[in-house]
């Protein structure tokens, strides 16, 4: 049997007389059960109550955290560099085992139509309105896009 006078729930009770006689003895120890009880239910509660606080806080970090956006729901800016998921409904026939994959990339949204990034795409389309090679192809179709992370401070 383990030490149970190192539990905060040990006491000593007397025997009563009827019994004392028999055992030999005039106290013994037990288990404050009602005791026991109550501090369970407490902590319980508190254990509740913190589960309820970290609930909110991962629901406060949840919405901190960039989501992918359909593009259904809502476009970015123009001329914005964002990342983009994109599928490839109708590829050539060499690319054919990546139809319907999706994969992601950096693109912008301007005057309706899709351009992948490239060191000149924002230029060109700011000065000319167009920039044919940077032109996602129709068979692309991008479903889904985010704003590109802040860039990191040094």
């Amino acid at each position: 049997m383990g030490d149970c006078k190192k539990c905060p729930f040990y006491k000593t009770e007397p025997v009563p007389e009827d019994l004392a006689g028999k055992v030999n003895l005039t106290e013994w120890a037990s288990c404050d059960v009602d005791a026991v009880g109550l501090a369970a239910a407490d902590r319980i509660a508190n254990q509740n109550t913190h589960i309820a606080a970290l609930q909110q806080e991962i629901e406060k970090l949840r919405a901190q955290l960039p989501r992918w956006i359909p593009v259904e729901e809502r476009l970015p800016e123009e001329r914005v560099l964002v990342n983009v998921l994109w599928v490839n409904r109708d590829p050539e026939s060499y690319y054919e085992k990546i139809k319907g994959i999706p994969f992601s990339d950096t693109a912008c949204f301007y005057r309706e139509r899709w351009y992948w990034d490239s060191p000149a795409v924002i230029d060109l389309l700011e000065e000319y309105g167009k920039d044919e090679f940077d032109l996602v192809d129709d068979a692309v179709e991008i479903t889904h896009w985010m704003p590109l992370p802040e860039p990191l401070e040094v």
